[in-house]
């Protein structure tokens, strides 16, 4: 078991959030030295304002020139996420594409030992956390 810190944050338009396992952390500067974070988000600030589309790769490339076995005993995954201002709208496809998905994996999983549907448990944490960030954010705009 781990113990995981939880906050709320605020995103302000081109605000980024980058998130990843242990081996961009545990690779190593040109020194021999491990980056751990403050060597990670250094090289971020050198590399300044990179499209969000190219982030990954440049970043992934900079630490693998740094050491010559970087990247390279150990998985590495990134997820970057970026606030934009834009409105997701969705096509009539897509939404009847994401209905019949939900139909179908709901209809399946009534199936004898079938997989359960990858649905959140209907916990008060869950159902709370879902609620209260909106009752939250609707109670701001109103004072």
């Amino acid at each position: 078991m781990s113990d995981y810190d939880q906050f709320d944050i605020e995103l302000q338009e081109g605000d980024c959030i980058l998130a990843y396992t242990d081996a961009l952390i545990e690779s190593q500067d040109a020194d021999g030295e491990d980056l751990g974070e403050a060597g990670v988000q250094r090289i971020l600030q050198l590399m300044g304002e990179v499209d969000a589309p190219t982030l990954i790769p440049t970043l992934l490339e900079e630490i693998a020139g740094r050491f010559p076995e970087n990247l390279s005993s150990d998985d590495v995954t990134v997820l970057v996420v970026r606030a934009t201002s834009k409105q997701v709208r969705y096509s009539l496809g897509d939404r009847v594409r994401a209905l019949a998905r939900l139909i179908g994996t709901t209809i399946g999983a009534i199936r004898p030992g079938a997989e359960r549907p990858p649905f959140p448990d209907l916990t008060a944490a869950n159902v709370g956390g879902a609620i209260v960030p909106a009752l939250e954010r609707r109670w701001r705009k109103g004072s």
